[in-house]
C-alpha cells in the first residue's frame, strides 16, 4: 500500500478565520537554558527544549464534530470513525 506524508504543521501566527485568534507557537525553554537547571549528571547529560503552543480548537486541521453546527449532532467523543462524513 502506498504511503503518503500529510503536513499538519501548526505555525506561529498562521492564517485563521477572521473571527478566530491566530495560534501562538513560540520557544519556551531551550537546551542551553535547561542545562542551568542542574539536571545533568556525568552519565546522563540531560537537557530539554519545550515549545509554548496556544490555540483555539478550531484552527488548522482538526476534528469537527457534528455537534459544532447542530445542537442535536454527536460530539466528537461519541462519533464513530466509520460514520458517514467522518
Amino acid at each position: 500500500m502506498p504511503q503518503r506524508i500529510v503536513d499538519l504543521t501548526l505555525s506561529d501566527n498562521m492564517p485563521a478565520h477572521k473571527l478566530f485568534q491566530r495560534p501562538i507557537v513560540t520557544p519556551h525553554l531551550t537546551h542551553q537554558k535547561t542545562q542551568s537547571f542542574g539536571l545533568v549528571v556525568p552519565e546522563d547529560k540531560m537537557t530539554f527544549a519545550t515549545t509554548f503552543i496556544a490555540t483555539i480548537d478550531h484552527i488548522a486541521t482538526h476534528v469537527d464534530a457534528f455537534y459544532h453546527t447542530n445542537p442535536d449532532g454527536l460530539p466528537v467523543d461519541e462519533s464513530l470513525l466509520d460514520d458517514p462524513g467522518v
